[in-house]
């Protein structure tokens, strides 16, 4: 593909974006497959660390507690989730924190999905399985409770939609920088979910590589030529980096997009 139709398909393109390292990376383009996370293995420690309660019958027998609790607990975790960033106060590829925290240090990188199509196929597995996604929305109040009901024989009552936006899709202002769209799913499977993206993948954003210095391209690492050669012809590999105060991804050289573009004519106003 031409540089000017990569640069017209990748900036006229809703994306979504997902940060892994080089490694998960590779299980990923091999597998086409994204992997459903444990609610166990979450890293903010509101979400991690949750207090689990339950509203019951007016007849309920104390003698219960134990067991309503540990068919809470079960039924709480068989919940999966796959976290995606969007567009927002940055592009999604474009923030430094999400670069250093889920992508190795920089040395990972960020998968560049078709938003369309993937919310095309995610629609299509809501109608197979127990999926619901949306944008997480970021709260000054906010509290980590989760409250089961149950009925008038102290059976749980699952959650209804409603109740399932209000545990999973709300956090604390201090994650708003992950632009976050989320995608949970419930299973009864002890095993992690996975979900099929087909052909929704765009390109692969690389910022570093382990295997050369700051200062060299990441096209001339051992890990572009491995990434590039699983991930196959179609996907377009990007580098992420700046220059001064504009940042740019680019195509061994080739800017295919760039937040502050330079005027030349500004720069070197005599040429």
């Amino acid at each position: 593909m031409e540089i000017e139709d990569i640069r017209n398909q990748f900036n006229n393109t809703e994306k979504l974006y997902h940060y892994t390292t080089f490694n998960n990376a590779l299980k990923i383009l091999q597998s086409h497959t994204l992997l459903f996370g444990r609610l166990k293995d979450m890293n903010d420690i509101n979400e991690l660390y949750r207090p689990l309660a339950f509203f019951y019958h007016s007849r309920h027998d104390n003698r219960n507690n134990d067991d309503i609790y540990k068919k809470m607990k079960e039924d709480f975790y068989k919940y999966q989730q796959i976290s995606l960033t969007l567009d927002g106060n940055r592009m999604g590829f474009d923030i430094p924190a999400m670069w250093g925290h889920y992508a190795q240090n920089g040395n990972g990188v960020c998968l560049v999905f078709d938003k369309s199509k993937f919310i095309s196929y995610l629609n299509e597995e809501k109608r197979q399985r127990h999926i619901v996604f949306d944008k997480v929305k970021y709260k000054k109040d906010y509290s980590s409770v989760v409250t089961y009901e149950t009925d008038a024989n102290n059976n749980l009552i699952p959650f209804r939609k409603r109740e399932e936006k209000d545990y999973f899709f709300h956090k604390t202002k201090d994650w708003s920088y992950e632009q976050e769209l989320r995608v949970i799913i419930k299973s009864d499977s002890e095993r992690r979910e996975k979900l099929d993206f087909k052909d929704s993948l765009l390109s692969i954003a690389m910022h570093n590589a382990e295997s050369v210095g700051h200062e060299q391209t990441i096209f001339a690492s051992i890990e572009h030529d491995i990434i590039s050669k699983v991930a196959g012809n179609d996907i377009t590999i990007l580098e992420h980096g700046a220059w001064f105060n504009n940042t740019q991804l680019t195509i061994r050289g080739e800017t295919v997009w760039e937040s502050n573009p330079i005027d030349l004519n500004r720069v070197n106003p005599d040429e």
